[in-house]
């Protein structure tokens, strides 16, 4: 089958590779759509600890059970989503339910083969099934959305106060329209790129702020949504006394951020994070299925494995939000 392959960082090609198999308790999906997102990047070009090269990237899949192992939940032809989360469930982290900080965490897409391939074997338990009428034009946004919803949990926001966020890519909306769905009060969306400053303003109805216009700019939770670490030290000083700053965007692993440890004391500011996906896969299929109108200028287009080179540059240009790689065009 056709898969892209990261041999290490900065060498990525498209090539065959043998079909996996699958064990009593994986189901064999063919996929229909995969998401590219930041962390994917620093798959392809930086690198991250908890990657084994080479590999084949994708954790934000979906497509049709074609094969399964014995005595499964799952029917050959079934539509699933798949969460890429591999926990041991026996490490002290698991054990206190706290599986997304697993000490020996994996993924699909990450530690074992991913859905930027035809095929994609999956641990049953890690497979969604969509209902026949699911909005399937929106299924990649399931496990950004996941991530999201574990974020939000993280946050714990009061409603009728202010936020702020960093980053107009896929990940600073989906915050900027879950938190006004949540009943707070948008103060904007800062984006340092004017292509997709002019994206986000056009698409979505989101106060969006260049770098300087949020100097003056203070809310309640300010999120950074970059991994950016000029975004992230300016969040700090953007957040009201009292107030939360999420750490969310992923930074590359030497990234350093300078702080004010009197700003955090003078302002008793909390800082929290938020790491991958923690029982929240299912409630994003059905939020994604619940805004699906909503979040569909999100995803602004879909690429063939052969052309996966066109969907990076077009990412990094900034002329696109979320974008999928489907193998079957």
């Amino acid at each position: 089958m056709k898969a892209v392959v990261v041999q290490r960082p900065g060498a990525t090609e498209l090539t065959t590779v043998t079909e996996p198999e699958i064990g009593p308790d994986e189901a064999l999906v063919k996929v229909l759509g995969c998401g590219i997102c930041g962390t994917d990047h620093h798959i392809l070009e930086g690198g991250l600890p908890t990657v084994s090269y080479p590999v084949i990237p994708g954790h934000e899949g979906w497509g049709e059970v074609v094969a399964i192992g014995r005595d499964q939940p799952l029917h050959v032809g079934e539509l699933v989503a798949v969460d890429p989360s591999l926990h041991c469930g026996g490490c002290s982290q698991c054990r206190r339910g706290h599986g997304n900080l697993c000490e020996a965490w994996g993924s699909i897409g990450g530690t074992r083969p991913g859905a930027w391939a035809e095929l994609v074997a999956v641990p049953v338990r890690n497979a969604y099934a969509l209902p026949d009428d699911y909005p399937t034009e929106v299924a990649v946004l399931i496990e950004p959305v996941a991530c999201l919803l574990r974020g939000m949990k993280v946050l714990n926001p009061e409603v009728d106060r202010s936020a702020l966020v960093f980053g107009a890519g896929t990940i600073g909306i989906l915050w900027a329209l879950a938190l006004r769905l949540a009943g707070l009060r948008l103060a904007g969306v800062v984006e340092t790129d004017t292509v997709r400053r002019e994206l986000c303003s056009r698409n979505f109805d989101l106060p969006v702020l260049a770098w300087g216009e949020a100097a003056s700019v203070e809310a309640d939770y300010v999120i950074d949504a970059t991994g950016n670490a000029s975004a992230m030290e300016e969040a700090i000083w953007r957040a009201r006394p009292g107030g939360t700053v999420m750490l969310f965007g992923v930074a590359g692993t030497d990234v350093r951020v300078p702080m004010s440890p009197f700003r955090l004391y003078q302002r008793e500011l909390r800082v929290v994070s938020s790491m991958a996906i923690l029982h929240t896969y299912g409630d994003a299929v059905n939020f994604v299925a619940a805004h699906a109108g909503l979040l569909r200028p999100v995803v602004t287009g879909a690429f063939g494995l052969e052309s996966f080179g066109q969907a990076l540059a077009q990412l990094r240009g900034g002329a696109a939000l979320k974008i999928a790689l489907d193998p079957n065009l």
